[in-house]
């Protein structure tokens, strides 16, 4: 008993050693992007080093702070944290695509400088991913707090019920993001790293909703899993300062994302998921030919309300380049009842 105490003594200090020196791949990689959050940011890299799941390296991305972050991060001793400073300030993706550069996990794990974890948060996705090969990522519920930690009821906040999800296939998720919007949050998320491999880093070009872009690319090859427990502690700032605070700026910004995001979603995906997801929602349940999916493709974005009526401008730009082809044309007047005249008058609708 006692040789194997100390053979398992030694492997731990082994195993400390090589993490030390960074030589050993950590079973889960955390990333935590921060710019500016020093109020809360203890709290947050606090609850990733009280984890009951205790073989994972935290990267803190260091985005250009100019307030004490860097005096506070500094402060801990902890070897499983890395820190990355960016030489300025570069914004949420560039900061997040940095971490997920340098994980080395099995899979990812992700946390905002303001959000908290309950203390088996990591254990209990670790266990599910384990279990279930074909799931790509794992969410939980989440309890909304604010500034002050008072839980939020959900007159206080939409995310109390936003970030309130049961579960779906692939598909269904599919065309839930597409119609509703993003219901999954990103304090919560756990990747598996091949799948991020697979699907590539954030979008650059995002702000905003990043993160429901990416729910969206990854609903499109692999299962989503949401842990019906509330294993996150959200903040929604209702003083201000939550990247999707409602600011005009926000909105405005947000309205240019959704149409770039749901038409860019619409022209990539592929024939096959958009039969199977989307297919109790053609306007001809029958269509099948490539041509009279792409005829599809417009008139699903004309039916969705995500953020208003921007995904029907999506819809009336992709009815242009079906009306200005001749094979389409023809197929959207004489199996659709839709020509020219008709998309005139569209364009001269509220939908513009």
């Amino acid at each position: 008993m006692c040789a194997l105490l100390q053979s398992s003594m030694i492997g731990k200090l082994k195993r400390k050693l090589k993490r030390k020196l960074g030589l050993e791949e950590p079973a889960i990689s955390v990333v935590l992007p921060n710019y500016n959050g020093s109020d809360f940011l203890k709290k947050a890299v606090d609850s990733v080093l009280a984890q009951t799941f205790t073989d994972f390296e935290l990267i803190v991305v260091e985005d250009g702070s100019t307030d004490q972050s860097a005096e506070l991060l500094a402060s801990y001793s902890d070897s499983r944290i890395r820190v990355i400073p960016l030489e300025q300030n570069e914004h949420i993706c560039v900061a997040l695509n940095t971490g997920l550069a340098a994980a080395r996990g099995k899979y990812i794990a992700r946390i905002d400088s303001d959000d908290c974890w309950l203390p088996n948060k990591l254990e209990k996705q670790y266990r599910y991913m384990e279990e279930n090969p074909d799931c790509g990522v794992c969410f939980s519920l989440v309890t909304v707090v604010d500034e002050d930690e008072a839980i939020l009821k959900q007159e206080q906040s939409p995310f109390v019920s936003i970030f309130q999800e049961g579960n779906r296939s692939r598909y269904e998720w599919l065309r839930y993001l597409f119609f509703f919007g993003n219901h999954l949050c990103h304090s919560s998320a756990f990747f598996r790293r091949d799948i991020v491999e697979q699907l590539g880093s954030y979008r650059t070009s995002l702000v905003q909703i990043q993160d429901y872009e990416y729910w969206l690319r990854i609903a499109n090859v692999s299962e989503l899993y949401v842990i019906q427990e509330p294993l996150v502690r959200y903040r929604h700032r209702l003083k201000g300062g939550n990247v999707s605070e409602a600011t005009q700026a926000n909105m405005t910004r947000s309205k240019y994302e959704f149409y770039n995001v749901l038409r860019c979603f619409m022209e990539r995906i592929s024939d096959d998921i958009l039969a199977t997801a989307f297919q109790g929602d053609f306007l001809r349940p029958e269509a099948a030919t490539h041509d009279e999916l792409l005829c599809e493709r417009p008139f699903l974005l004309l039916k969705t309300d995500c953020f208003g009526k921007i995904g029907k401008l999506a819809g009336v730009d992709m009815l242009a380049s079906l009306i200005d082809s001749e094979p389409t044309r023809r197929i959207l007047r004489e199996k659709y009842g839709f020509s020219q005249l008709d998309f005139y008058r569209l364009t001269a609708t509220v939908a513009v």
